[in-house]
């Protein structure tokens, strides 16, 4: 049971929990502490908790300091009191204490009958902060603290989830958070006694490692896409490069112009392979656009496109492949090609309506790799045909 009223105990233990805020920037120890000295030889424990809890709050007659708090919970602790163990366990492990030393006295202060000792050693087992998640040890504290603090329902009993809530016990706060016939209020004063408890340093440090796996996501994403730009630039590197090499082997210093309608087959082939490349650069890349859309909440709107993130393949294809064309062809063959593109793109969007005609999964795909073939054959015929531009 604890050696303090149950209101002076709740009040002294929300004062410990803010003791986070208030360990850094305490002020040094004092070459001689004549107050709490003098109630070191009264044996006045009554005495130093209420200082303690003065001086880390501060007051109108005393100024705040923490430190000077944590020597009167020692001192109190030395003459036996489960109180000053308590309090040096909470105020060590809501700052940057030694850890094992603030279990080890909540350990003092739960064998000597302390209430919210025992129920934050089961917080601890419970959540696992400090500890390894232990569920059968965590329980055996609840009880032990349920018995403690003379708590007589039934376990199991919503009378003994209410009663235990109302100790802090974290596993009973988390089943009553959820429980919409208990008015709110309640509710947010038993999650704020658990989170005294040790729930709520649990809570933040779970909040940061969150936001680091977040922030861990934005930069492995970021770095794909510099990868995936940087590959494509290469890409249009090489196919430029193949484009000057094929327009230098057709044309030497002394050749004639080919007539437009002469079949030129290997500048033809060559031209052909390069818009392919081109085609399956601007299609990766299509892809790969489109679930980045998709991955960056496109549902909030696009563009120009909106919410039709389907049509990102088409676009980035059409940009980065067909538009190319123009660099190795003729205009003119280079529309007849997104003619027969476009033809072959409404044959696959058809066709793709029909159970047994559908190769992709999704018809926007389908009339896209359609397209793509029926402007490729295009190409390659206006190729052969001289459809090539000269080299200037």
């Amino acid at each position: 049971m604890s050696t303090e009223p149950e209101q002076g105990a709740e009040d002294r233990v929300e004062a410990d929990a803010g003791a986070e805020d208030r360990v850094e920037g305490a002020a040094p120890e004092p070459a001689q502490d004549t107050a709490v000295a003098d109630l070191v030889a009264e044996r006045n424990v009554d005495g130093l908790l209420d200082l303690s809890l003065a001086l880390i709050a501060g007051t109108a007659d005393v100024e705040r300091d923490p430190d000077r708090a944590l020597r009167c919970y020692q001192a109190a602790a030395d003459l036996g009191s489960p109180e000053g163990d308590y309090g040096i366990a909470v105020f060590l492990l809501s700052g940057d204490g030694d850890t094992s030393e603030a279990t080890r006295h909540l350990r003092l202060a739960a064998d000597a009958g302390h209430v919210e000792a025992r129920v934050y050693l089961g917080n601890l087992y419970e959540i696992g902060l400090h500890y390894e998640v232990d569920l059968e040890k965590a329980s055996v504290w609840y009880r032990s603290a349920a018995r403690a603090a003379g708590i007589e329902q039934e376990p199991g009993t919503r009378e003994h989830g209410l009663a235990m809530a109302e100790l802090g016990c974290v596993r009973e706060v988390n089943l009553l958070l959820a429980d919409e016939t208990v008015p709110k209020k309640d509710r947010l004063l038993h999650l704020r006694r658990a989170k005294a408890l040790g729930y709520g340093r649990f809570l933040r440090e779970q909040k940061r490692r969150e936001d680091e796996a977040l922030e861990r996501r934005s930069v492995e994403m970021l770095q794909t896409a510099e990868r995936e730009r940087d590959q494509q630039e290469r890409d249009i590197g090489i196919a430029r490069t193949e484009l000057r090499r094929a327009a230098g082997a057709r044309e030497g210093p002394e050749s004639e112009p080919a007539p437009a309608q002469s079949l030129t087959v290997g500048a033809g082939i060559g031209a052909a392979a390069i818009a392919s490349v081109l085609l399956a650069v601007a299609g990766v890349a299509g892809l790969l656009a489109t679930e980045g859309a998709r991955a960056m909440g496109a549902e909030r709107g696009l563009p120009l496109l909106g919410a039709r993130v389907e049509l990102v393949l088409p676009l980035v294809v059409t940009l980065l492949g067909a538009m190319p064309a123009f660099l190795l062809y003729r205009p003119a063959a280079v529309l007849w090609a997104l003619v027969a593109a476009g033809l072959a793109a409404t044959g696959g969007w058809l066709a793709w309506s029909a159970p047994t005609a559908r190769v992709l999964a999704e018809p926007t795909q389908q009339a896209t790799a359609a397209a793509v073939a029926g402007f490729l054959l295009a190409l390659l015929v206006a190729g052969l045909r001289g459809g090539i531009r000269p080299r200037r």
